[in-house]
C-alpha cells in the first residue's frame, strides 16, 4: 500500500470535497499524516473554511488554528504539529477527521494506543461530526472496543 497512499488520498479528498457535510462545514479539524496515512491537507485550499490541526500537550490533544505555511514541528511521536495558540472553544468545530490504524463498518477505530483522540472526542463541548479516513484495505468487519473508545459518525475510504 506504500506507493498507493497518494492515489488513495487524492480519491478520498475528492470524495470529501463533493460531500454535503464538507460543503456545510466552516471549522474543520484535519491531521498531519504519518507516512502511510491518508493526506487530507489538500483540503486546505478551500480558503472560505477555517482549518485546525491537533497537537499533544502532556497527555492531552489540543487543537490549533492552522493556515498553510504556518510553522510545524516534529513531536515525540514523529508527527508534525502546529506551534500556535490552542483553541479554547471546541464547540466551534463542525467537522473532525480522525486518523486510524484500522476501522470497522460500525465507525469504530483502532488508534495508536495512547487514547489521545478518545479523550479528546469524549469532551462534552465537542458537537462536530467525527469521520474516520482510512484506506479500504484497513477496514475490518468488526473491531473490539473498550468502554472508553469513542465511536465516530462515519468512515470514508477511497471506494
Amino acid at each position: 500500500m506504500k506507493g498507493q497512499i497518494a492515489n488513495i488520498s487524492k480519491s478520498i479528498v475528492h470524495k470529501i470535497e463533493t460531500s454535503d457535510f464538507f460543503q456545510e462545514a466552516r471549522h474543520i479539524m484535519l491531521f498531519c499524516p504519518k507516512e502511510e496515512e491518508v493526506d487530507l491537507l489538500p483540503l486546505m485550499r478551500h480558503k472560505e473554511k477555517t482549518f485546525y490541526l491537533p497537537r499533544i500537550k502532556e497527555s492531552e490533544l489540543e487543537v490549533c488554528k492552522f493556515n498553510l505555511g504556518d510553522e510545524l514541528k516534529i513531536c515525540k511521536f514523529g508527527v508534525r504539529e502546529p506551534v500556535c495558540e490552542a483553541l479554547n472553544e471546541l464547540s466551534l468545530l463542525d467537522l473532525i477527521f480522525v486518523p486510524a490504524l484500522g476501522a470497522d463498518k460500525f465507525c469504530n477505530r483502532l488508534g495508536y494506543g495512547g487514547g489521545f483522540y478518545d479523550r479528546f472526542l469524549a469532551q462534552k463541548s465537542i458537537r462536530a461530526k467525527k469521520i474516520i479516513v482510512i484506506p479500504k484495505a484497513l477496514i475490518n468487519e468488526k473491531i473490539e472496543c473498550n468502554d472508553f473508545d469513542i465511536t465516530c459518525n462515519d468512515v470514508i475510504s477511497e471506494e
